[in-house]
């Protein structure tokens, strides 16, 4: 059987008085154990052939090895949820151009940060199974210049299925590409972007302690995250939460300016504090 695509096979079925039953009909409840998951409420079981079966059965593998191999060892189960792979069944007008795209989906997939499955790759218009399928495994429909048959076209618009057409290879390639990459997270570094020399500190009612400074290098925005040193020493860190010139807040104070601000995690300013200022930056 199918429950949302996650394939399964009965071990044991039982009645709500716990007595083994080798039938369930409908509106008789019923203790299925055989899911090779653990289904949600809602989940559709589907009695399925031994063909689909087995490659439902072989797509939750791949699936499987997907996300338990390389860099994905180490990512937690909600990171592992964003990195599922896009599974993806393909329709094409010829065999050869079948085969064109199936190799040039393995390609990409080895590039990608989430990875394509294709689950199924067949000529010709795609039909109400195809459709069925894709909606059991959370499939998306592609293809490369194929139709679909007008049944199957309406079955798909009422489960949901997404269907895509195109023309030319390379614009499904494209699509396919940006929905692979969609979640992979931004490299960053964080990068020094400004310095400040405390001037004077201000304990104002109601407010805390404010620092006042002057830009001496580069530029500070309320964005930055702060090192603080007095002389050689780092006596302190946080993140600006207030920043401030001509008692106007401000996103950003270049150098030459003077400006105040406060940090969210420290207080002790003296006069002559230098403070260092940094951002997280994507790495190009």
């Amino acid at each position: 059987f199918s429950a949302a695509g996650i394939p399964g096979k009965i071990t044991s079925m039982k009645n709500a008085d716990g007595k083994p039953v080798k039938e369930a009909y409908p509106s008789i409840p019923v203790v299925v154990a055989g899911f090779s998951q653990l289904p949600k409420p809602g989940d559709i079981i589907r009695v399925v052939s031994a063909t689909e079966w087995n490659r439902l059965r072989s797509c939750d593998v791949s699936a499987d090895k997907k996300l338990s191999g390389g860099s994905a060892s180490h990512l937690t189960a909600a990171q592992q949820k964003i990195n599922a792979p896009i599974k993806v069944l393909v329709r094409a007008t010829t065999n050869s151009s079948r085969e064109v795209l199936v190799s040039s989906l393995e390609k990409l997939s080895k590039k990608t940060y989430s990875g394509i499955v294709i689950l199924s790759s067949a000529v010709g218009p795609a039909t109400e199974s195809d459709v069925v399928f894709a909606a059991d495994t959370g499939a998306l429909m592609i293809s490369l210049d194929a139709k679909i048959e007008t049944k199957a076209a309406r079955l798909a618009q009422d489960l949901g299925v997404e269907v895509k057409h195109f023309e030319i290879i390379y614009k499904l390639l494209e699509y396919l590409e940006a929905l692979a990459q969609k979640d992979k997270p931004i490299e960053t570094k964080n990068v020094k972007t400004g310095e400040a020399l405390i001037l004077k500190v201000f304990d104002i009612r109601n407010i805390g302690i404010v620092a006042g400074a002057r830009v001496v290098d580069g530029v500070i925005r309320k964005i930055a995250n702060v090192r603080i040193y007095r002389g050689n020493r780092k006596i302190g860190e946080g993140t600006l939460t207030s920043l401030q010139r001509d008692r106007n807040q401000t996103k950003e104070v270049k150098k030459g300016y003077e400006c105040a601000f406060m940090v969210d995690s420290f207080t002790d300013w003296a006069i002559d504090d230098r403070v260092e200022f940094f951002e997280d930056v994507p790495v190009s």
